[in-house]
């Protein structure tokens, strides 16, 4: 079997949105460690980094509704294109994590 450049290059592509993944998670595990951080700053911080991670970080932005307070960059807007997922602490709702493209992007296996 033969390795072509084409699935070369898919295969280093898909190495490199592994790695940002990764870089991001560790970003989050940090953050989340650091004691001299109340949760409002550890909130602020988290919608900062959370686009890093995703495929198109340039046109992404997060933001966190933590009981009842909402957590965002200052250019944040809603947008048709959104993954979200419910904040739950010791089996109850208490926020929710949103991430929002600007823009239209290609379609993927979940979500935009």
């Amino acid at each position: 079997m033969a390795i072509t450049n084409k699935s070369l290059d898919k295969l280093i592509d898909s190495l490199e949105e592994r790695v940002k993944e990764l870089n991001c998670i560790y970003e989050v595990e940090e953050i989340l460690h650091r004691t001299d951080l109340d949760t409002d700053q550890i909130l602020h911080e988290l919608v900062r980094i959370i686009p890093n991670g995703m495929q198109y970080p340039a046109v992404c932005r997060a933001s966190i509704v933590y009981r009842d307070k909402v957590y965002a960059e200052k250019d944040f807007r809603k947008t048709r294109w959104v993954l979200q997922a419910k904040i739950t602490v010791q089996k109850r709702v208490v926020g929710e994590l949103s991430v929002y493209y600007l823009e239209q992007k290609p379609e993927a296996e979940l979500g935009p």
